[in-house]
This record gives C-alpha cells, sequence and structure tokens, in this order.
C-alpha cells in the first residue's frame, strides 16, 4: 500500500511537470523579469545599458506622479462601476435562466456572445465604425428617426459621456461570465431550502434574501474578485474605443503603463507601474477576501 501511493504520488508529480515548466515560462519568468526591471533605468533609447536605481521608480509614482494619481482614481471607478453593473445584471439573468422560460437552452447559448466574441472585434462594433458613431451610428440614427435629439451625440468625443460608455460596454462585456457563474451556484441550491421557506410562510423577496443569495456567497466572491482583476488589468476594451481620450479622459493604468513602455521609451518606469499596479490588486483581493470572511463568521 505504501509503496502504491509512492508510485502514485511520483506519477502525479510526472504529470503536472511539463505543465509546471511551461506556466513558469509565460507566466513567472515574465513577472519577475518585470519586477526586476522596476528596479533599473531600462529604456529603449539607451539599449543594453542599464542601472539599479532601487526604489527610485516606485516613489517618484507614488509621490508625485500627477497623471499615474489621475488614472488610478478611473481606473478604480471603471472597475468598480463595471463589477457593479456586471453583477447586477448577471445576478437578474441568472434568475431569470434559472426558472422554466421557453428556449431557455437557446438563451443560455446566446448570452454567452458577449464573452466569448474577439475583443477587438466587440470594440470596434461599439466604436466610430457601427454603433456609437456620430456620422452613422445605430443609436444616433436611431434616435434621430424618434425625434429625441436634433443633432448626433458625441458618445466617444465627449469625456463625460466616454468615461460611462467605456463603463458600459465593459460591463456588457463581462455579465456574461457572472451569469453562468451564478447560475451554476443557484442549480446547486437543495429544493429543500426552499420547501422549507415555503412551509414558514417566506414569499419571494425573502426566499431570495434568506435562502439564494446567502447561499451564492461563495461564489459571488470568487467571480467579483475575478472581473475585479481582469477589469482593473484590462487593456484592450479602453484602448480599441478610445485609446485613453479624449484628452487621457479614459485612460487606465494598463494604458499609461504602455505608453510610458512604448511611446516614451522608459521600460523601467513603466514596469514599476505594473508592480505597484500588481501590489494594489493583491492588497484589495486580501482585504476583501478579509471582509467577506468575517461577514460569514
Amino acid at each position: 500500500m505504501k509503496g502504491n501511493r509512492l508510485f502514485s504520488r511520483r506519477f502525479g508529480y510526472m504529470l503536472i511537470f511539463p505543465s509546471a515548466i511551461v506556466f513558469l515560462i509565460v507566466s513567472i519568468y515574465p513577472l519577475l523579469t518585470g519586477i526586476m526591471l522596476s528596479f533599473q533605468n531600462s529604456s529603449l533609447y539607451k539599449g543594453d545599458e542599464k542601472k539599479f536605481v532601487g526604489l527610485k521608480n516606485i516613489i517618484t509614482i507614488l509621490t508625485s506622479d500627477a497623471e499615474f494619481r489621475s488614472d488610478l482614481l478611473f481606473t478604480v471607478i471603471y472597475t468598480i462601476g463595471i463589477v457593479v453593473i456586471a453583477y447586477i445584471t448577471g445576478l437578474v439573468f441568472s434568475l431569470l435562466l434559472n426558472t422554466d422560460v421557453p428556449c431557455r437552452t437557446l438563451f443560455r447559448v446566446l448570452i454567452l456572445i458577449p464573452w466569448v466574441i474577439s475583443p477587438a472585434v466587440s470594440s470596434m462594433s461599439w466604436s466610430w465604425s457601427w454603433l456609437l458613431s456620430d456620422q452613422y451610428g445605430f443609436f444616433n440614427n436611431f434616435l434621430k428617426s424618434i425625434g429625441v435629439i436634433d443633432k448626433s451625440i458625441l458618445f466617444l468625443a465627449d469625456k463625460t459621456l466616454a468615461k460611462i460608455m467605456v463603463i458600459i460596454i465593459g460591463a456588457w462585456r463581462n455579465f456574461p461570465f457572472i451569469t453562468v457563474s451564478l447560475l451554476a451556484g443557484l442549480q446547486g441550491i437543495s429544493k429543500d431550502y426552499y420547501e422549507a421557506a415555503d412551509i414558514d410562510g417566506a414569499n419571494k423577496f425573502q426566499r431570495f434574501r434568506y435562502v439564494t443569495f446567502p447561499h451564492l456567497k461563495n461564489v459571488s466572491i470568487i467571480t467579483i474578485t475575478l472581473v475585479s482583476i481582469w477589469t482593473f488589468n484590462n487593456f484592450d476594451n479602453i484602448y480599441m474605443l478610445t485609446k485613453g481620450g479624449p484628452a487621457q479622459s479614459t485612460e487606465v493604468l494598463s494604458i499609461l503603463a504602455y505608453n510610458n513602455a512604448f511611446f516614451r521609451g522608459n521600460i523601467s518606469y513603466a514596469s514599476a507601474m505594473a508592480t505597484v499596479m500588481l501590489v494594489i490588486m493583491l492588497i484589495a483581493s486580501g482585504v476583501y477576501f478579509k471582509v467577506s470572511k468575517y461577514g460569514k463568521e
């Protein structure tokens, strides 16, 4: 028995080893390289000339970079806005799809379209090429046809509207994942709980509050954490829509780091920004898990 367990353990390690090597190469190595670059003064314009500068880049970012603080504020607003809208929308759709509605399977497939479609394709469809175009966009033409507006709305050229639109489009892309996750959680709730609630005379709202929602807490924590991380680090959604404009009003930290690396040539400074973003997300995730655990206790 002992020999069989030892063999099974070694065999398991042998199966994991190739995947672990690939993970180290494509994930861990770039991460460590980026962190190391944040402590140097590497630049695209200086070739191989590198010098260790310690925490200088990070201190500069945290103390005297007004652009970073401005983008950090919008990144937080952008993340919270998307997570809140996507979670509420996903919760509503998951509750609807968990009932015996006609063509339920078809709706479950269709609702995944925003999630599985290419980010570049979806962003271009929303932006100047179709839906939000001020000249021939669907929304402007529709609102004009019904007499709501006289002149086109500049959805992505106005600072306030651009911020609202990138948040709405980001929520549209993420709510299918939350819907599917919550739907799986709903289907895991035993019907015995609802039968007991009916016996106690609970109405629909009370059934949701005291039975459904508490049983969705664990899956909600996981989905909210994942969507928050994905959104905080998201690049393609906003870059394809506005490239951070107009006048940097929709610029998030990932775009700021990209611009510093490839347009300003400051690789180390961009790596320092990415390192700060990593630390912020680790702290935020830790606090969120801690608060969620405390509330559960």
